[in-house]
């Protein structure tokens, strides 16, 4: 029914159905499922929408460019090809991921809430922003949700994975249909 390339990269659809997916498991987010359309994937962030979300994320990310510029750059180990944008949402995922697990848990999130509660560009859609990015709701925010939460394009996988499909390699992740065919 949808033609494929008109998706965005967070949805899925079978039939006339489609719903929202994590984007870094494939698995499909409870509630999401619409009959002939397509559901909105991104959620809204409460108390801060429209022209104030643009401008937080704007003051964010020149916040954080700041800091990087800045700061340590020693433990960033992103390449030095990705955009600025790019550079900086991994540099302070990093930099918040205090444990190096690969994830933002809600004790990471402290430092985030803190940080955006001092600067008074920040503070009100700074402290829903975290559980915003949680769009799995698992209390624990990936570098694909940090990035799309900021509204950057995920560049620093895709093409790894774009080289690998182009030259018969395997799949990365898990398969997103094996929840549909064990139903």
């Amino acid at each position: 029914m949808f033609a494929k390339w008109s998706l965005p990269e967070n949805t899925m659809c079978s039939r006339s159905y489609c719903w929202c997916v994590n984007e870094t498991t494939g698995l499909e987010i409870p509630d999401t499922v619409t009959v002939n359309s397509i559901p909105n994937c991104d959620k809204p962030m409460a108390g801060c929408l429209g022209k104030k979300k643009i401008k937080f994320l704007e003051d964010l990310l020149e916040v954080y460019t700041k800091m990087m510029t800045q700061g340590d750059t020693r433990r960033y180990t992103g390449s030095r090809n990705l955009t600025l944008e790019d550079q900086v949402a991994k540099w302070n995922f990093q930099r918040l991921d205090e444990n190096g697990n690969g994830f933002l848990d809600r004790r990471e999130w402290k430092t985030f809430k803190s940080e955006t509660a001092a600067n008074s560009k920040l503070q009100k859609c700074g402290k829903k922003f975290p559980r915003h990015c949680d769009v799995n709701k698992d209390k624990k925010i990936t570098l694909i949700e940090w990035t799309n939460c900021l509204q950057i394009k995920q560049e620093i996988n895709s093409s790894r994975r774009t080289s690998q499909r182009s030259s018969g390699g395997p799949r990365i992740g898990k398969n997103p249909f094996t929840t549909i065919l064990q139903r």
